[in-house]
């Protein structure tokens, strides 16, 4: 990710954060605590998503997230397979 972050970063947080108006929370309102980038990602952390994102600012954020493919189906024919929700970045 441009070399702000790699996979070993680590980020510690707690079960939620505040985001403009709106408190986000980790998924089943899981603790948090400290975890590496990539078991943010592989855990779908809601709360580390957001702080990854802080870390490298909208615009190269939401390059990553395009590149990764998030939002968008996976090719597979998953039986029940949802795109996701991902804003764009004027929003």
């Amino acid at each position: 990710m441009d070399g702000l972050v790699t996979p070993d970063t680590t980020f510690s947080f707690g079960s939620q954060v505040q985001v403009a108006d709106r408190v986000i929370h980790n998924n089943n309102d899981e603790a948090g605590g400290t975890m590496s980038v990539a078991q943010i990602l592989a855990q779908s952390s809601n709360v580390g998503t957001i702080m990854i994102g802080q870390k490298l600012g909208a615009r190269r954020f939401s390059s990553w997230i395009n590149r990764f493919g998030f939002g968008k189906p996976t090719g597979t024919d998953l039986p029940g397979e949802e795109r996701g929700q991902v804003l764009p970045l004027d929003k």
